[in-house]
């Protein structure tokens, strides 16, 4: 399988000559090698062919047109590297960002990435401002490893700062942060700067390149040194490099944990003397946790009565067939994943669930995790034999800190004893990464934080925070379960437990809590990618939509439901055959999505247009937002933006209701 790595760093940083560096070493090393410069200035490919530049993949026609082939866009260079040049406008003129997102496509199009072409391909991306164009490889799903090439000066480190921030926001299509590339500028500088820097925000320095008079030599040269010169130093630092980033699985990396920029700030003072973060105990590693998972249902029914359930309508007492399931996990593994998740009602309790488990790995899946209320996992023989039929994850679902609390929401007296007990024998089970969500809600809100550093003192380092979804019994119940986090009490206790993700070694995900309750944790909030995950949950409905019938859910529960927008727009779209995506925010038009208007073609699928829906029209609006005298007549920014930049980016203009 083709590897894929992309070397973001600041301008002039040096990471297009470590990417031709590294390219020449996998040639050499008889590879089949891509490189692919994404930076308007088009110098990457330089090194590779002798320093004549190339003609770039914005010069082509087939640029606005389309139809490109791979033979028009690639040149080769040295020891048979294939070179692609993005290229971009002049100066002052056009979106460079745009031009990388549109190279992208045409290289889909001409299927240059396919895997039969090349063993490595290499992105060398411009990472000084990682908006939605240079971060094209990432969002679009085309790169696997990250590494961020940077040194022990302060502005390369800020930019490093901030392209953690994308890989995090990007981490939903399986890409993981290797670590750093240290390219020291001063001889004399300590390379301490660099290490203590990763340590803060969750990563590794690979490999420091120290000032090598040879590599200097090279370029003047027009050449790399590992052509120019392959018995120096520095050509066999190269060289190693290039043998870690193939080697360095990116499933065993944690996701980066940026600094905010009044952190970076204060550590600068102190050149990043801090202690970096611990190491989470049963925890997934980093981009493990949100990589493309398939997810089989197992049962029908479940062994407690959760007030806040939004699967009672769709259970019938049943588990599904063998044979379904069968063929489920073989869909699975068709489509290339790796990871499955086996869900219910409570999968647990299917006659077969151990089966299944072991199932799953005989097909291939590496990764087999298990979403359960935990009460079989207190009987040491089930757990056990989990395990050793594959399982390697659990997530406990636990939702309050006392007996009291917990059966009152499942409904199940003695349900919280089991599900404890299961829990920590989950804990003390050696390779078992376990996790524990909980459904926030009017009852538990005011303990939620108590609840977690419960969960913490037992040994537990990630929480999923679940927000409610108006269906079957959590509507039916809304009177005693749905809060308004805005009101000051609620948004209080809601931010009491946001803070623990500033603990080091703890890890916080957010699901369907809408982007405005986590104002000033907007890192938590959750990827706009994800959802696709609820669209393929209600695939039924939202493929009845598109032929023309309605959502059996419509009615007063969309004033509360996740997607009430979504299905706003999608209405919108079926009774105009097309959408444009929302501008940027009046105060900050450069927020606006670099996305084409979608156009209906008349098929059924939801799936499409919510990848357009969360790049072009999933905005939101900060605190502030509600003085702005624009504030009738905007949209907000973008919730993939707001999770980057923050909500603090957006700037008031004048006081509403003056003219």
């Amino acid at each position: 399988m083709m590897e894929k790595i992309v070397l973001f760093g600041k301008g002039g940083i040096g990471k297009s000559t470590v990417t031709a560096n590294v390219a020449v070493a996998y040639a050499r090393a008889g590879l089949r090698v891509l490189v692919v410069g994404c930076d308007p200035k088009h110098d990457t490919t330089l090194l590779l062919t002798g320093g004549k530049a190339i003609a770039t993949v914005a010069e082509h026609p087939s640029f606005m047109a389309g139809g490109a082939r791979a033979s028009d866009l690639i040149v080769k260079g040295a020891f048979g590297i294939d070179c692609i040049e993005a290229g971009g406008p002049e100066p002052g003129v056009g979106c460079a960002g745009r031009g990388i997102a549109r190279m992208s496509e045409l290289l889909e199009e001409a299927c240059v990435l396919d895997d039969s072409r090349y063993d490595v391909a290499l992105f060398d991306v411009l990472g000084d401002v990682v908006c939605g164009g240079f971060a094209a490889p990432l969002r679009q799903g085309f790169a696997r490893k990250v590494v961020i090439v940077t040194s022990e000066e302060l502005m390369s480190l800020y930019a490093a700062n901030n392209i953690a921030r994308a890989v995090r926001t990007y981490a939903s299509n399986g890409i993981a942060l290797l670590g750093l590339v240290a390219n020291m500028r001063d001889a004399d500088a300590d390379p301490g700067v660099v290490e203590r820097f990763a340590g803060l925000i969750g990563t590794r320095v690979i490999r420091v390149l120290p000032r090598a008079p040879a590599m200097r030599e090279a370029e003047f040269r027009k050449k790399t040194v590992c052509e120019h010169a392959p018995e120096a130093p520095i050509s066999g630092m190269l060289c190693e490099l290039a043998r870690e980033l193939r080697e360095l699985p990116a499933e065993a990396e944690r996701l980066p944990t940026p600094l905010s920029d009044e952190r970076f700030q204060e550590l600068a003072f102190e050149s990043f003397r801090a202690p970096p973060p611990a190491a989470a105990e049963h925890a997934p590693a980093g981009p493990e946790s949100v990589k493309a998972r398939h997810w089989v249902r197992l049962t029908r029914l479940c062994n407690q009565r959760c007030l806040f359930c939004l699967d009672r309508d769709a259970q019938n007492g049943t588990s599904i067939s063998w044979d379904e399931v069968d063929r489920e996990l073989a869909e699975g593994r068709a489509r290339g994943l790796t990871r499955v998740v086996l869900s219910g009602g409570e999968p647990t309790i299917h006659p077969r669930y151990l089966d299944v488990v072991a199932r799953a790995r005989m097909l291939g899946y590496d990764h087999v995790q298990t979403i359960t209320n935990g009460r079989r996992f207190c009987y040491p023989a089930f757990l056990d034999a989990a395990v050793a039929a594959g399982l390697r994850e659990v997530t406990f679902s636990l939702h309050g800190p006392t007996a009291a609390l917990h059966d009152r929401l499942t409904r199940v007296p003695g349900s919280f004893v089991q599900a404890l007990a299961g829990l920590r024998r989950a804990l003390a089970t050696p390779g078992l990464i376990v996790s524990v969500d909980v459904v926030i809600n009017a009852l538990n809100l005011s303990t939620l934080r108590e609840h977690l550093e419960f969960c913490i003192a037992l040994g537990v380092r990630e929480f999923d925070l679940l927000a409610l979804v108006p269906f079957s019994d959590a509507w039916r119940n809304r009177g005693e379960l749905f809060c308004d986090f805005l009101q000051p009490g609620a948004r209080a206790d809601l931010r009491r437990a946001l803070e623990l993700s500033r603990r080091p070694g703890v890890r916080l995900w957010t699901n369907r809590l809408r982007a405005e309750h986590l104002e000033g944790f907007e890192d938590l909030i959750q990827p706009p990618e994800k959802i696709a995950d609820e669209l393929r949950g209600r695939r039924e409905a939202f493929g009845g939509r598109f032929q023309g019938r309605a959502m059996p859910c419509a009615g007063d529960a969309c004033a509360e439901c996740f997607l009430s927008a979504y299905c706003r727009d999608l209405d919108a779209l079926l009774e105009a055959g097309e959408m444009a995506p929302l501008p940027g925010p009046l105060c900050r038009p450069d927020l606006a999505p670099p996305t084409a208007p979608f156009r209906f073609r008349g098929a059924p699928d939801a799936a499409e247009f919510g990848a357009f829906y969360a790049a072009a029209r999933f905005f939101a609006k900060g605190s502030a937002c509600a003085s702005c005298a624009d504030a009738e007549r905007c949209s907000g920014m973008p919730v993939a933006r707001a999770r980057s930049d923050g909500f603090a980016a957006l700037t008031p203009r004048g006081r509403r209701g003056e003219k």
